[in-house]
């Protein structure tokens, strides 16, 4: 959980902020004193939703690169990795190593 007490002026201290609660399903709070509290309470909507906007569009863009490469490892058939040499030795594939670096 991340609570900013102070004002948060610009998108990018947003997205700092929010930066800080890395775990999935983490929460982030921001008072907001009761002067500016319609203003500043618009303000952080606005920035919300251009984080909504900016993660469909990752999430997205994601997706499409994942079928790309996954087009390119059927296309390029590539012989598996076999460090001892031998056809029982342990491999690693291009499949296996998208795997074990998407870890």
């Amino acid at each position: 959980m991340v609570v900013r007490f102070d004002r948060i002026p610009t998108y990018t201290s947003f997205v700092q902020s929010m930066g800080r609660a890395r775990k999935r399903n983490a929460e982030f709070y921001a008072f907001l004193d009761e002067e500016n509290y319609y203003k500043e309470g618009d303000k952080l909507e606005k920035f919300q939703e251009i984080n909504r906007h900016m993660v469909r569009h990752l999430v997205s863009s994601v997706e499409k690169i994942d079928e790309e490469v996954k087009a390119m490892i059927i296309d390029h058939d590539v012989e598996p990795f076999r460090p001892g040499g031998t056809p029982d030795s342990p491999s690693i594939s291009m499949e296996s190593a998208q795997d074990i670096i998407e870890r």
